[in-house]
């Protein structure tokens, strides 16, 4: 048997291929680009990013939490961070083990904090990783 296409049907067919293609990598590129733009919704390591900070998934894995008004780390922040930056933020003191919870922490950058002006002998204990 010999089936007989007019002229049509493979553009028609392939061109409704590629308009799926072109579509689904439009959204997966609105997706990408509305968890940077939204870091408070990004998932890293099964763990949610912080509301205010910017994380980052790729080895290292980065917290940059910039300008916050707080006086101290939230116990429900996720702990898996390699590198931490605080700047700008209206804490007074680093408490003892303030950073316990952060055992993977290799670098932590505190800068721009006016008020910071106590530092406890073991806020930085548990760190092992700490360079």
């Amino acid at each position: 048997m010999v089936k007989f296409y007019n002229k049509n049907y493979f553009f028609n067919k392939y061109f409704l291929q590629l308009n799926y293609f072109l579509i689904i990598l439009f959204i997966n590129y609105n997706n990408s680009s509305f968890i940077q733009e939204n870091s408070e919704n990004v998932q890293i390591k099964g763990e949610w990013c912080p509301d205010g900070c910017s994380c980052t998934t790729e080895s290292p894995t980065t917290l940059d939490c910039s300008g916050l008004d707080l006086d101290t780390i939230p116990p429900t922040w996720p702990s898996h961070f390699e590198i931490f930056y605080i700047r700008n933020w209206t804490i007074n003191s680093l408490e003892k083990q303030t950073f316990r919870r952060f055992q993977q922490l290799v670098e932590i950058y505190i800068f721009d904090c006016q008020r910071l002006d106590l530092i406890e002998r073991n806020a930085f204990k548990q760190l092992r990783k700490l360079r």
